[in-house]
């Protein structure tokens, strides 16, 4: 991850890159889900 230099607008792009990371742990909370229940039934 390369450091990010604060800027006067940064304040824009924040939810941008909040709504990214819940997208990011929904899918990876979603695919454990998915892994537990495939392992279970098989």
């Amino acid at each position: 991850m390369p450091v990010e230099t604060p800027r006067p607008n940064d304040d824009r792009f924040r939810p941008l890159r909040t709504g990214f990371a819940v997208i990011r742990f929904v899918l990876w909370l979603s695919w454990l889900i998915w892994t537990v229940i495939d392992q279970s039934t098989r």
